[in-house]
């Protein structure tokens, strides 16, 4: 199979392919036409048109995440802030964002996988939602840098410190066209270029460069998907299902592109694959990660809450995935520890970011046990965390996240333990009290992902407090503030107990 090639972007070619009847752009064949005025009459209609949404509705984001969850909206200025100021925190760096200038893609002094991960631009993400939140056209113009950056360096980006390991070209080009990138740059691009899209400060220009990023990502995308079995979609694990929310978002955001219509397709087909074969019947993703979980769902829902909410056939309500669907949603509830938070299996970390992925699922699945967890747990003024920071499943809220909605009865579990045979997880718990006691054993096999396969390990909570914790995959990351997360042990079939760093063995003194 020959190697999927990214195209470059012909504005021609594109505005013919345009449908319907847009006002201005002109007739594309024409010698006299002027591609300037047509790119101001694709910013005009976008920022007239109200339908479709992307999973939110723009006009009423802020009102009602800023009621629901005004301690995360702190968060999410506070963010934005630190990114205007150059300070925001980025795993084991900062975002080197310079203002009307935007990034040095390929900067890389510190040698660190972090600068990789900006590629995935979830920085961006909080701008966004806070120039949503509060108006400031600060945040907008931070949003505009960044595109206007990528699109002048994304075939130029260089991996100089070979990170990736694959040399600095190739490196380069990894970093930009990997499926797990694809997707969320796309997430994070379809959502600003229509909820940005009628603030004075988001230009023509701004509109031009989301949208030619959007075209190059998602057409790279689909082509190479085209071209693979449904197999090999699945080898990808959560790249993939990033990739293909990535994919079906702008496919379904943007019905005037002729291609618009073959991208959600493919991204409905990947999904529906993805959630059947990568997805224990018991509701736990193959990695046995809880981690790699929760960005499944994510990826997942941000099509198909696009889909939900237009009233099409959805994983919230078609079988056989709405059944699959929710049980991905129970499973993080029934593994919830007295404290509140997920316990670590694999490659995770210990979070609370599951609370914004079953506020975010349940306005649409309805489910009255989801709602006790909701109910129990929710108040306005948390922050969903996962390692150093507010939960990427954040970005999952919508304006219909109401976490206590009028109308809904939740109701308490039927049983306080709980055994996942597919998946190998059982969980034990006297109660469901915040003083109980819980162990939490993980016994799978892991497919693919950080996990230490066929090694298994527990994590236990004693009178509501954690006493012996699974560490998650030392090995797995170089973000040194991730660190934390690990307690000082050094493999996944060690735990923390009582505060003791356990890098050593005792007795014998011998590294672990």
């Amino acid at each position: 199979m020959e190697e999927t090639i990214p195209a470059h972007f012909d504005a021609k070619q594109f505005f013919a392919g345009l449908k319907g009847d847009i006002p201005g752009i002109g007739d594309c064949a024409s010698e006299s036409w002027d591609e300037d005025r047509a790119w101001g009459a694709w910013h005009g209609y976008l920022a007239e048109r109200r339908e479709p949404t992307w999973f939110f509705d723009s006009v009423s984001f802020g009102k009602v995440v800023g009621k629901c969850w005004p301690g995360l909206v702190r968060v999410w200025i506070e963010r934005s802030e630190r990114l205007l100021a150059g300070t925001c925190p980025a795993g084991d760096m900062v975002v080197p964002y310079v203002p009307g200038e935007g990034l040095d893609w390929s900067a890389n002094p510190q040698r660190t996988m972090s600068a990789l991960g900006l590629h995935y631009m979830f920085f961006l993400r909080w701008p966004i939602r806070a120039a949503m939140v509060t108006g400031n056209g600060r945040y907008v113009r931070a949003v505009a840098d960044c595109f206007r950056s990528y699109v002048e360096q994304m075939d130029q980006v260089r991996d100089e410190g070979n990170i990736a390991r694959r040399g600095p070209e190739e490196g380069g080009r990894y970093a930009v066209w990997n499926s797990l990138s694809i997707g969320l740059k796309l997430k994070a691009l379809g959502e600003a270029l229509y909820a940005l899209r009628d603030h004075p400060e988001w230009t023509a220009e701004d509109c031009r460069n989301a949208t030619v990023l959007i075209w190059r990502h998602a057409d790279f995308l689909h082509r190479k998907l085209a071209e693979q079995s449904p197999v090999e979609w699945q080898q990808e694990l959560n790249f993939i299902a990033s990739g293909s929310g990535g994919l079906g978002g702008v496919g379904a955001l943007l019905p005037e592109w002729k291609e618009a219509g073959d991208w959600l397709e493919m991204a409905r087909q990947v999904q529906e694959v993805l959630l059947l074969n990568q997805v224990h019947a018991d509701g736990m993703q193959k990695e046995l990660c809880t981690q790699y979980h929760s960005t499944v769902i994510r990826s997942l829902a941000t099509l198909q809450m696009i889909l939900a909410r237009r009233g099409e056939p959805s994983f919230y309500d078609t079988e056989p995935f709405r059944t699959r669907f929710l049980d991905m949603h129970r499973l993080l509830a029934g593994i919830l520890a007295p404290d509140g938070y997920t316990p670590s299996f694999n490659s995770a970390v210990y979070g609370t970011e599951w609370m914004a992925i079953l506020a975010a699922g349940n306005a649409f699945f309805r489910d009255p046990e989801l709602q006790w967890h909701l109910r129990r747990w929710y108040n306005p003024e948390m922050v969903p965390v996962q390692k150093n920071g507010p939960g990427w499943s954040c970005t999952l809220l919508h304006d219909l996240c109401i976490p206590r909605p009028k109308g809904l009865r939740s109701r308490k579990p039927r049983s306080t333990s709980q055994l996942f045979p597919e998946s190998g997880v059982a969980v034990l718990r006297d109660s469901w009290d915040g003083d109980g006691n819980a162990l939490f054993l993980d016994f799978g096999h892991p497919e693919g992902g950080h996990a230490y396969a066929a090694r298994g390990s527990f994590s236990a909570w004693v009178k509501g407090k954690p006493a012996a914790l699974s560490p998650g995959s030392p090995f797995a990351y170089s973000n040194r503030d991730y660190r934390a997360w690990y307690y000082g042990t050094r493999g996944q079939d060690t735990v923390w107990v009582d505060e003791e760093d356990q890098e050593l063995w005792r007795p014998g003194g011998k590294r672990r």
